[in-house]
């Protein structure tokens, strides 16, 4: 377990963990429940679950949660569309605690999710944080029955075991990084891998920001935007060495998605000027990093 001790900023010690949701009972149930199986204690965590105007039973879920557990709040907001940002927004206004862990519905979290991520950012203070889920994909998803027939037979922990070694379900970011040892202290342009289904930061950084950008209104982009400013703002990022949460499978409307995010990045270049997101409008993230660290290399040479 993580001593308390260690708290040095004088702010409420543990880690607020930020649900956005829409219309996603059933994935977002698989989160909480596996959030509630943690190895850290319940009064060093809570849980934020975002309402972004569900009209299913989203709200009556979370209350049963609530009778019995102290640790979730539950927060709705009106239905205008797809309000991602605006809801993390929310969350982050309404946590209580000192870091923030950022985590989409339908992510099923390890048992050591949330200790691991605390005991990293006492190593690195001021860092964001890169976690990595077995089954994402930029915006589709492959080998997802090998992913439900496994969790309907075992543990999330015993999944994230046997999924090691199942490359199909790899995070489409893993055999990148696993490359280079999950080190990317050196990596000129991490935000361009900041996915906010799970990464963590702390609230400080992100209030200092003012958060995410609002004007994202459809998908995609947001998240890599915010990452953007985190980095120009100078924290260093860390990718987590371990693979400790899943991602469940479920519908994506992938037409839509790509061009989403299509006009999404072209609002980001305008609004940043940044050369290396210009060159995401016609590469892969993959591409553009190998451009950005053979140019770096170039220059140390």
């Amino acid at each position: 377990m993580v001593n308390q001790s260690m708290d040095k900023a004088g702010e409420s010690y543990g880690i607020s963990v930020i649900v956005p949701t829409y219309n996603k009972v059933e994935l977002l149930k698989r989160t909480i429940d596996s959030l509630l199986k943690q190895t850290l204690a319940a009064e060093c965590y809570e849980i934020i679950v975002v309402d972004d105007g569900s009209n299913d039973s989203t709200g009556e879920a979370v209350k049963q949660y609530q009778a019995v557990h102290s640790n979730i709040k539950y927060l709705y907001t009106p239905d205008d569309g797809f309000r991602v940002s605006r809801a993390r927004n929310i969350g982050i206004a309404a946590a209580a605690k000192e870091i923030l862990l950022l985590l989409d519905s339908g992510i099923l979290a390890g048992s050591r999710l949330l200790e691991t991520h605390l005991i990293k950012h006492y190593e690195k203070f001021d860092s964001v944080i890169v976690g990595l889920s077995h089954g994402v994909e930029e915006v589709a998803l492959s080998a997802s029955d090998t992913i439900v027939e496994l969790l309907q037979q075992q543990t999330v922990d015993k999944a994230l075991d046997i999924m090691t070694d199942i490359p199909e379900v790899q995070d489409c970011r893993y055999d990148y990084f696993k490359m280079r040892n999950f080190d990317i202290a050196g990596f000129p342009i991490p935000w361009i891998i900041f996915w906010a289904g799970h990464v963590s930061l702390r609230r400080r950084a992100a209030d200092r920001l003012n958060g995410f950008d609002e004007w994202f209104t459809s998908w995609g982009g947001e998240d890599v935007e915010f990452g953007y400013r985190l980095h120009q703002a100078g924290h260093e990022f860390v990718m987590l060495d371990q693979v400790l949460s899943i991602h469940y499978p479920h519908h994506k409307n992938t037409p839509h998605k790509t061009s989403s995010s299509s006009d999404n990045l072209k609002y980001m270049i305008d609004k940043h000027r940044d050369r290396w997101m210009t060159k995401l409008l016609t590469g892969s993230w993959m591409s553009v990093c190998e451009s950005a660290l053979a140019e770096t290399e170039k220059h140390i040479g």
